[in-house]
């Protein structure tokens, strides 16, 4: 499994050339991102994760924002659409808890 794992880094590398990487190698990589995962589109609440909760529903942190996660950009940053604005949010920095429709 490891070595099919870091074959695909090594084609994946060869598909983007190092200077190009982040402007296209991210954005193709957000955009396959965002066209497999089921949960672009979903509602979605983002919170400040409490430290080491052993249930996020019963103790999630504090919310900061509710909205549609609009999937990722190419910097990694998940978007989320709120009624008014369109959020981005870092890696690491917030957790998502996503709601059944």
């Amino acid at each position: 499994m490891l070595i099919g794992i870091l074959n695909e880094f090594e084609n994946v590398k060869r598909t983007f050339k190092s200077t190009a990487a982040y402007s296209q190698g991210n954005r193709s990589l957000a955009d396959e991102w965002n066209s497999l995962a089921d949960c672009v589109n979903a509602k979605a609440i983002v919170f400040e994760p409490e430290n080491k909760a052993d249930n996020l529903f019963e103790k999630p942190g504090k919310i900061l924002t509710r909205g549609i996660f609009q999937g990722i950009d190419p910097a990694g940053r998940c978007i989320i659409k709120t009624d008014d604005k369109t959020l981005y949010f870092t890696q690491g920095s917030v957790s998502l808890a996503f709601l059944n429709p």
